[in-house]
């Protein structure tokens, strides 16, 4: 409903055309060149909501966490990776018979 302008009681003609006549293939046509007629019938939505609703729709919105703190897990779950990986190149290294290179965990980054 938030979308169209007919809702507003708006009418609107030559959304769309085509090429020629042979071509079943139709396009938008440009704002610019629609007929818009206004208040040819009663109204659904009021015309300030509807400027209101495209705007919004227009920003783009990011979610903020609840407080502004990462997900303590986040760290808790990095920090269990890295102490997995460290286990499996020690069992490696030292079931082939030489001292493993142990990969350092790159420092967690709160985001």
């Amino acid at each position: 409903i938030l979308k169209k302008e007919e809702y507003m009681g708006w009418t609107v003609l030559n959304k769309t055309a085509t090429e020629s006549c042979k071509s079943k293939k139709r396009e938008a046509t440009p704002q610019e060149n629609r007929l818009i007629f206004k208040d040819m019938h009663p109204a659904i939505v009021d015309e300030e909501t509807w400027n209101v609703v495209q705007r919004l729709w227009e920003t783009k919105r990011v979610r903020e966490r609840i407080g502004g703190e990462p997900n303590p897990l986040t760290e808790e779950q990095f920090k269990t990776f890295w102490e997995r990986t460290i286990a499996i190149n020690t069992a490696a290294a030292q079931g082939a018979g030489t001292a493993g290179i142990m990969p350092t965990p790159p420092p967690f980054v709160s985001i």
